[in-house]
């Protein structure tokens, strides 16, 4: 797997949990210093992977190699790989997906933010809903309007976090709005919080 970064002992990227946080993609690290990490890091807990690692075929082995380390998987995923989700929910390879989404469910919406892979991230979300793996929903705010944002929250059953680069006075506000979702949390850059 190619590796853009790393960090250690992070207490933000899961909230409750020591983590080492793997930005996959190009970059002048290896899974080897990954796996090098976590043999230092007696405290990790977990180890939460984000970037482009939804098109690397040997993801699943990383995976593995650390869930045989009894280290937690976390994915922060843009959900255009379900079959590789798939693969890694068959084998008990995940313990948790946050997928970001930066428009309401819907081609043209999903068109208009300049996103791809609507297909396939709505097949994530089914998979999600079907599978028992603990998940969220993250809509990317910052550049919806509030009724695309009410939108999106419509289409959430299970947990959605709104995050924007905002007060998270002005996030409380706007997502004791919203309608949809069992559970709703609000996320900055510097802070997280339950609404419901």
């Amino acid at each position: 797997m190619d590796v853009a970064g790393y960090r250690s002992q992070d207490t933000k990227a899961w909230p409750g949990k020591i983590t080492l946080v793997v930005t996959a993609g190009k970059g002048q690290h290896s899974a080897k210093e990954i796996d090098t990490e976590l043999q230092k890091g007696f405290t990790t807990e977990a180890v939460v992977f984000e970037g482009d690692f939804e098109s690397q075929s040997d993801f699943p082995i990383i995976a593995k190699k650390v869930k045989l380390r009894n280290k937690l998987v976390r994915l922060n995923t843009d959900g255009t790989n379900p079959q590789q989700l798939k693969t890694l929910i068959e084998r008990r390879l995940v313990d948790y997906v946050s997928v970001r989404i930066p428009a309401p469910l819907y081609a043209d919406a999903y068109a208009r933010a300049g996103a791809r892979g609507f297909d396939q991230v709505r097949e994530t979300l089914q998979l999600l809903e079907s599978s028992a793996v603990p998940h969220d929903v993250t809509l990317l705010a910052d550049a919806l309007s509030e009724a695309d944002i009410k939108d999106a929250a419509s289409q959430i059953r299970g947990m959605l976090v709104v995050f924007a680069d905002k007060p998270l006075d002005e996030l409380r506000a706007l997502a004791s709005n919203l309608t949809g979702p069992q559970h709703i949390r609000i996320r900055n850059k510097t802070s997280e919080q339950s609404i419901s």
